[in-house]
């Protein structure tokens, strides 16, 4: 487990009954996605983070997370490819290949044959004496080129292309997966294109429930719950994230080593409580305003 994972796991408090939610959608086929869903500031981010700790450390379960930052278009095609990435792309050359033929006008894959033994060449591959790096014994990855707007030499609408891409990856998903779990968590929701969110829910997980992948499970992050057609929402379990009790600013800041003694800590709670009604990201940002003003008193102290 790395550092910072380690680290928001030790700092975790109050969350039992959706870890509790989400361990009874990985143990039942009841239900197909968990919906986190809280307003900013609530900690949907800390319990997705937790929630990755209970699939690698807890369970050993594969899994694969997706998430907006500021240099990246949270759109499909980055979301199938961080799925990829993080299961291995070695599993998805029918995928990758598809996505290259989109995207790149005139492409074909080149194979270098020379010593490789018997391979077998798909509809859109061409046979050269050519140099591919990417080989790991006779096994070739193909190379991303990591395009997304439509090549110019064909008119393929969008949403054709957009179907037979995520068809494409589903397929290569089952035969990754082989039956095994995965898990697949997504943070930040509400920050995708409004035809990202739709594929989500009408292409991608349909998707995979109508091909009866029951080991594939979603844990998505959201401000609000949308709004879903009847045969998705049966399978869509909701955990509303609520503020912090006074108990539970005295957990956290015993788990942040805060406060001295009892009495002071349960002191020092009942004061940040009142100035935050236990909202998570601002309980989180007074403790740590109160840390770093202890921090530097004390060095001031050692400097007279």
């Amino acid at each position: 487990m790395n550092d910072e994972l380690k680290l928001r796991y030790e700092r975790f408090v109050n969350r039992n009954g959706e870890i509790k939610r989400f361990c009874d959608i990985l143990e039942k086929d009841e239900h197909f996605v968990m919906l986190v869903s809280g307003e900013t500031g609530m900690g949907k981010t800390a319990l997705h983070k937790r929630l990755l700790y209970e699939c690698e450390e807890m369970r050993k379960i594969r899994w694969a997370e997706t998430y907006w930052i500021n240099t990246r278009t949270y759109n499909y095609f980055a979301i199938l490819r961080k799925i990829r990435d993080d299961i291995g792309e070695i599993h998805f050359q029918h995928f990758t290949d598809l996505l290259n033929f989109f995207t790149e006008s005139s492409y074909k894959l080149t194979l270098n044959v020379q010593n490789a033994g018997s391979i077998s060449v798909g509809d859109r591959m061409q046979v050269e004496h050519s140099e591919i790096e990417n080989m790991i014994g006779q096994q070739i990855i193909i190379k991303d080129l990591n395009l997304n707007e439509p090549r110019e030499d064909r008119a393929i609408r969008e949403q054709e292309r957009m179907y037979k891409l995520t068809q494409e990856f589903i397929s290569d998903l089952e035969k990754a997966l082989d039956g095994s779990p995965l898990v697949i968590l997504v943070d930040d929701v509400e920050k995708m294109t409004s035809e990202t969110g739709l594929w989500l829910w009408s292409e991608f997980i349909r998707g995979l429930m109508l091909k009866g992948l029951t080991n594939v499970r979603f844990v998505l992050c959201v401000d609000n719950a949308p709004s879903l057609d009847e045969d998705v929402s049966s399978r869509v379990r909701i955990g509303k994230l609520q503020n912090l009790s006074e108990e539970y600013v005295v957990d956290y800041l015993k788990r942040r080593q805060v406060g001295g003694t009892d009495d002071a800590r349960k002191e020092l709670a009942e004061f940040i409580f009142s100035q935050t009604n236990g909202k998570p990201s601002a309980v989180a940002s007074m403790v740590q305003t109160f840390t770093e003003f202890r921090t530097n008193k004390a060095e001031a102290a050692e400097d007279e």
